[in-house]
């Protein structure tokens, strides 16, 4: 059999047309390396191995039926499944053609509804919630025939850049697990570079997507904000937040952002944007479109704080763009030195507005009193059990075992067990005296979010109600929004100039696993170049560039991401060029992360 090691969606795509594969073989190969590899990077937090498997039969069943052009009905398909090639609503199909991501295993970020499975935002409060709905981003995957692989870790409610947030297990960077993967989506970024799955879906609100991306060594894709649907996504930020592609070429990521794109009448927010065929426009991209092309290198990203190899990359790149006839030009965005200040207080603001349904009341953790026999209870309004009677959560000694998933069912060893040990009566660092309990509803809703949210949560959101607080509002997020709109003028502006703009994704390699944690606003600054971009609503890719040295005191071998910024709606102009400099660079042919576990 055809070796399946790193194989990214376009080469399995076509392997499955060619029938030298079947998607069952795909995913079985998936499914067993997760099970071989994960236990160290620990980038799954669910593991749907039995409905993969089921998926992948319908998607065989179904490739045939495109392939020998045996019939034109649906009758073979599955109830879900659709040819998501064809426009034009009717049964006619392309003999030789079905899509991309048909077959195609991926992880999701636990960030994105799927209707029936466990979305728990890598918190405590939602550790067994079952989602009623789909997302419209897991909608049109399954439009699209995709296989559903897992559910995979992320920073509490996408509140933070290394994935150490997590209620539930703090995932390894795949170049070197005593390093970080980046974050929030750095489930997603590890489980497609150690290759555990085709590609993956994660969220970007500050950085979320490019910032793993680029530690991790593989591609991260934020589009135009309103390009992909929130709907079905857990809210954040809503200003900010957006859906986007993680995937191991800048051709792989066109297609997986193709597949998702497009206006959704279920989100406000969503844009009539015209969605470009961005899987060609890769495939056509030549060296020879890069004459003439006007790029800009902010002066301000190359600033004190950049790390010496990043700043080496920056200029070979720069020195291969400009003999291809690129013209390279030195601007200014004045205030970006204001945008993470700026960030803070809109992200928190809005976090703290969108996490107040979370009250132990209508759905997630509740905390209660047992006034029976005075022991305090911790009940899953999801399940309405109580979790220290029925044993679904937490065994006598409070031990974590596989959750109830809410059907019926106990999980199976298709399913990840999460590695918890918790205390229930000191969790979060809250020590609860059970006799001095009142047993009111104030008690209630304080108890239940202040076990069920973890430290960075609790500190965003006391960060965003100060902020939006009488007598502060016009200090604060008034002022935040002014600067917001410098920024946007900042970028408007440059755009006059340039028709894209480059530099770092990152300002450092992947750091050590607990060298940032108790130092908030270190952390914070790790997403120095990524912020501003969604504060201004723009779209921005990070590809991967090259390695830092072996004796770089930031730490040596480790992937470098370079960040390309385009204009408003320009993601077509923006993956050409990231295309010609992924050629250029040849990371993948060069460099894999050694994963000799």
């Amino acid at each position: 059999m055809t070796s399946l090691n790193n194989l990214t969606i376009h080469e399995l795509h076509e392997l499955l047309k060619n029938k030298e594969i079947k998607s069952a073989d795909i995913t079985n190969y998936y499914i067993e390396k997760i099970k071989k590899t994960d236990s160290v990077i620990n980038s799954y937090i669910s593991l749907d191995s039995e409905g993969a498997a089921e998926e992948a039969d319908k998607a065989d069943k179904y490739i045939q039926n495109m392939l020998d052009n045996k019939s034109k009905s649906n009758n073979d398909r599955g109830s879900n499944y659709h040819d998501g090639n064809n426009k034009n609503g009717d049964n006619s199909f392309d003999e030789n053609a079905f899509p991309y991501l048909t077959g195609i295993p991926l992880s999701i970020k636990d960030i994105f509804l799927m209707k029936g499975k466990k979305t728990t935002c890598a918190s405590k409060i939602l550790e067994n919630f079952i989602s009623p709905y789909d997302s419209t981003v897991i909608k049109r995957l399954k439009e699209n025939n995709f296989i559903f692989l897992g559910k995979v870790n992320m920073d509490e409610f996408a509140m933070g850049s290394s994935t150490e947030n997590s209620a539930f297990k703090s995932t390894k960077n795949p170049w070197d697990t005593k390093r970080v993967p980046g974050g929030s989506s750095g489930g997603s970024a590890a489980s497609v570079s150690a290759d555990l799955c085709a590609g993956s879906f994660g969220t970007d609100t500050g950085g979320s997507i490019r910032q793993p991306a680029s530690l991790c060594g593989v591609v991260g894709l934020k589009p135009t904000y309103g390009m992909i649907s929130r709907y079905g996504i857990i809210a954040f930020s809503s200003s900010l937040d957006q859906a986007g592609p993680v995937a191991k070429d800048v051709l792989d990521s066109a297609i997986l952002l193709e597949a998702v794109s497009g206006f959704d009448r279920l989100d406000s927010t969503s844009r009539k944007f015209k969605i470009k065929k961005y899987s060609d426009i890769v495939k056509k991209a030549d060296k020879s479109k890069i004459k003439g092309l006007k790029i800009g290198i902010p002066k301000e990203f190359l600033s004190e704080g950049l790390d010496k190899d990043i700043l080496s990359n920056i200029q070979e790149i720069k020195n291969n763009l400009k003999e291809l006839g690129a013209e390279i030009i030195e601007i200014s965005l004045p205030d970006t030195a204001y945008s993470i200040a700026a960030y803070y207080v809109i992200a928190t603001s809005e976090a703290s507005s969108n996490l107040e349904r979370y009250d132990g009341i209508r759905y997630g953790y509740r905390f209660a009193q047992n006034n029976n026999n005075g022991n305090t209870n911790y009940i899953d309004n999801n399940s309405r059990k109580d979790v220290n009677n029925t044993g679904a959560l937490y065994n006598n000694n409070n031990s974590y075992t596989a959750a109830n998933n809410n059907t019926g069912n106990s999980n199976s060893d298709s399913n990840l067990d999460l590695d918890l040990d918790l205390d229930l009566t000191n969790l979060s660092g809250i020590d609860i005296d059970t006799s001095k309990l009142k047993n009111n509803l104030e008690e209630l809703y304080s108890y239940s979010r202040t076990i069920g949210f973890g430290k960075e949560v609790k500190r965003r959101i006391m960060l965003g109600t100060f902020a939006l607080s009488a007598g502060y509002y016009d200090a604060y997020y008034k002022k935040a929004s002014l600067i917001r709109k410098l920024i946007i003028k900042n970028y408007k502006d440059a755009f006059g100039k340039v028709d894209l703009i480059m530099g770092p994704t990152s300002p450092t390699p992947a750091f050590l696993i607990g060298e940032k944690t108790d130092d908030p606003l270190s952390m914070y600054l790790s997403d120095i170049y990524t912020i501003s971009v969604n504060l201004a609503y723009l779209p921005a890719m990070s590809l991967p560039s090259g390695l830092t040295k072996e004796n770089n005191p930031n730490g040596g071998g480790l992937p470098i991401g370079l960040q390309i910024i385009a204009p408003w709606c320009a993601e077509d102009k923006m993956l050409e060029t990231a295309k010609i400099i992924e050629d250029i660079v040849n990371f993948r042919k060069k460099f894999q992360p050694d994963l000799n576990i």
